[in-house]
């Protein structure tokens, strides 16, 4: 049997597609494959699988490869920028690394194959290239173990397709994997537990090629790692299906009329639609560069996507009839029902305002395990410990909980200018215009929000009002702090309007003091009969940062005019409806 020399230097990969977004699993492969080259001083190789040329796209390569450098997650051989579409764009003495670069090579490999007997092209099939199935397989998993496949249970397979439009005959995932997993040296193939019933096609090849060029070196078999599942909670494998499922399931569990539905979705996406908040405010949103869509925690790096597509009856009537998984139309429905998708990609965990190294931390616990009780590690921690014999074989479950309380951890405990560079960056990269509100006092607003943050997120949802002044008022907020007692707090806001517009110390301490005098000159028995009428006034709501801390951060100007507004608002109401 041709085995891995003992000897081997140690080279894992990841290879993705470039057909979509990197998926959340995907990256826990990587994650795997880097710490267990780090931790044997070997090379962490990314080589990208583009054979499939009708779904891969330049964007979804460039995408990946923002994606891992963000996560930190570095390569010794590869794509060399981040355009790795640009010529000469790699690293490494072993590529080209895109397998669309790499035909002659698959070729070459396949003449070789037919010529010893072991491929051959059908005669009822004359365009392809089958490779023949006619031997047991046995090989070791380093998590699952010893696994024999009977030749009985096996088929001939192809290894290369047909010509398509251009004329270029590509080779099938089979082949190009193995041959490419040869000659870059790659010693240990960590990859998801989906890939452990094409391993005997991978080991027969490899054998033959073996056999065929007596080079056991560079055909020797690499050592196999299969890593369990990911799964939903509800066991449910976890898919990039699970963002058009929950906007279906939302609109089902809603008891709309699907009539309703549909029109209120199109309304949304209608650019003629009249007094339809959500576009009024996507529009103010992409015109201000805020790349949030509001109503939900949902984001686009492309907002303007939003708004160039237009989604007919039939494609949503389709998307609720389960025929196709839009997320342009899920995204809708989000919007419509201000509900949250599912993240799934490291871009929608990116955009929710996670960091790097929680959600690297959570993922590497969903299949392993460190010992020792274990939970909370950094990277230095994970590659010291990092083995297959800690990999298990079941199924993971993805507990975003969990994962919400990693985050935390993280945020609650870093020092205030560490957080402040934290949310300075997310901001800038997706909330522009929140940033641009907020500015001048970002270290008071890292202040106000440390301690109930979960995700750098969190104070965009709950702050929101720092960017925009309300619209309307909460009734109850309203009804308890301004109206009762035959409208005191309205009284009690005009009064202190006064005041503040009089103050030229804009400043925490200053203002507290001034709220600290009224209520001590008006008698009241806290300063809440005032803070709690500036809060409604402020952000339409009773609840905000510490009163000194927001009143700071919204700047004397906004402080009055958001008064103003608030005074005229309720001006013909002293009593609660």
């Amino acid at each position: 049997m041709n085995q891995t020399p003992s000897s081997k230097p140690v080279r894992t990969r990841f290879a993705p597609s470039p057909t979509g977004a990197l998926h959340i699993g995907g990256v826990r492969t990587a994650l795997f494959a880097w710490a267990y080259a780090r931790k044997h001083h070997g090379q962490f190789v990314l080589r990208i699988e583009d054979t499939d040329r009708k779904r891969s796209s330049d964007e979804s390569l460039i995408d990946i490869v923002r994606d891992l450098r963000w996560l930190g997650l570095d390569w010794d051989e590869g794509p060399a920028t981040d355009n790795p579409t640009e010529t000469d764009a790699d690293q490494g003495s072993h590529g080209p690394y895109r397998q669309s670069e790499r035909l002659d090579i698959y070729n070459d490999h396949i003449d070789k194959l037919i010529n010893a007997g072991f491929a051959y092209v059908p005669d009822d099939e004359p365009e392809i290239v089958r490779f023949r199935m006619d031997r047991d397989i046995s090989f070791t998993d380093a998590v699952y173990g010893d696994i024999t496949v009977k030749a009985d249970d096996l088929e001939d397979f192809v290894i290369r397709k047909a010509p398509d439009a251009q004329g270029k005959a590509f080779p099938t995932f089979h082949l190009a994997v193995t041959v490419d997993d040869a000659l870059m040296r790659i010693s240990h193939v960590i990859r998801g537990q989906e890939h452990l019933a094409n391993t005997p096609k991978h080991v027969a090849i490899v054998d033959a090629l073996a056999e065929i060029t007596g080079d056991t070196t560079t055909y020797a078999r690499p050592v196999y790692a299969h890593l369990p599942s990911i799964m939903n909670p509800d066991g449910s494998k976890m898919s990039k299906r699970d963002k058009a499922k929950t906007a279906r399931k939302l609109a089902l569990e809603k008891n709309e009329h699907r009539k309703e539905i549909i029109q209120a979705i199109q309304e949304i996406d209608d650019p003629n639609a009249r007094g339809d908040r959500v576009r009024q405010s996507r529009r103010e949103a992409t015109r201000r560069g805020l790349k949030h869509i509001p109503g939900t925690n949902q984001f686009s790096d492309r907002f303007k996507i939003y708004y160039d597509k237009e989604v007919t009856q039939e494609e949503i009537d389709a998307f609720l009839n389960k025929e196709n998984d839009s997320l342009y139309v899920a995204q809708l429905i989000a919007i419509y029902l201000k509900a949250n998708l599912p993240e799934i990609n490291v871009a929608d965990f990116r955009h929710s305002g996670y960091l790097p190294e929680p959600l690297l931390n959570y993922l590497a616990l969903l299949g392993w395990n460190p010992g020792d009780d274990v939970e909370r590690f950094d990277r230095d921690f994970l590659i010291q410990r990092f083995d297959f014999d800690r990999v298990n074989k079941a199924n993971s479950k993805f507990d975003r909980d969990k994962l919400r309380a990693f985050s935390a951890d993280t945020l609650q405990k870093m020092d205030i200018p560490q957080l402040e560079a934290h949310l300075n960056n997310y901001l800038h990269t997706f909330h522009t215009l929140f940033q641009d509100a907020i500015s001048d006092n970002m270290t008071l607003f890292a202040e106000a929000y440390r301690e109930r943050l979960t995700t750098l997120a969190d104070p965009v949802t709950a702050g929101h009002f720092f960017a925009q002044a309300p619209t309307d008022y909460n009734p109850k907020a309203a009804k308890k702090n301004l109206l009762k007692n035959e409208g005191e707090g309205l009284t009690h806001l005009n009064a202190i309007r006064a005041i503040l517009a009089d103050i030229d110390d804009w400043s925490p301490a200053s203002l507290q003091n001034t709220l600290e005098t009224y209520t001590a000159d008006h008698n009241l028995k806290n300063m809440g009969s005032v803070a709690q009428p500036l809060r409604v006034a402020l952000s339409g709501n009773a609840v905000t940062p510490p009163i000194d801390a927001t009143l700071t951060i919204l700047g004397k100007q906004q402080t009055l005019a958001r008064i103003d507004a608030c005074l005229t608002h309720f001006a013909n109401q002293t009593t609660a409806p």
